[in-house]
């Protein structure tokens, strides 16, 4: 285990490293983009390759019943880290890029961790763009596990 611990520290360092560099978050970024517009974030967070977002399912009485755990089936796990990374760009012909990287490891039943990344311009001949990768080591325990991607 702490072979383990060791390494995903290493591997941290070196993503957050990465990241200071002047080239790797404009390449990170452009890569975080054509994902996105290719449905692949859709795909990760739905498991549909789509397009466009698919609906939630209600939550039934069945669905509702309790588990094992404790926690109620069909609704949002609480546990986890939340990454959010927001730009917004008001000036004209400027680039505007921000990011962060952020390793959680997430111990109990439940796992919902939240990695938001919005990038908002309201300028001419401007270019935005925000990234937030997030790594999470949730436990083989762990039973309601919902990630949140956006």
């Amino acid at each position: 285990m702490e072979k383990i611990r060791t390494l995903l520290g290493t591997r941290g360092a070196m993503l957050t490293a990465l990241l200071k560099r002047a080239r790797a978050p404009y390449l990170a970024a452009g890569a975080v983009l054509l994902l996105g517009l290719s449905g692949v974030a859709v795909a990760a967070e739905t498991g549909t390759f789509s397009n466009s977002p698919a609906s939630t399912p209600t939550p039934s009485v069945a669905a509702a019943a309790s588990t094992d755990s404790g926690q109620l089936a069909g609704f949002p796990a609480a546990g986890g880290g939340n990454n959010i990374v927001q730009v917004i760009n008001h000036a004209d012909g400027h680039f505007r890029v921000d990011g962060n990287v952020k390793l959680n490891q997430i111990p109990g039943p439940n796992a919902g961790p939240k990695n938001v990344a919005f990038a908002y311009s309201s300028c001419t001949d401007c270019q935005t763009m925000a990234v937030a990768l997030e790594i999470n080591l949730i436990s083989t325990s762990a039973r309601n596990i919902q990630p949140l991607n956006q």
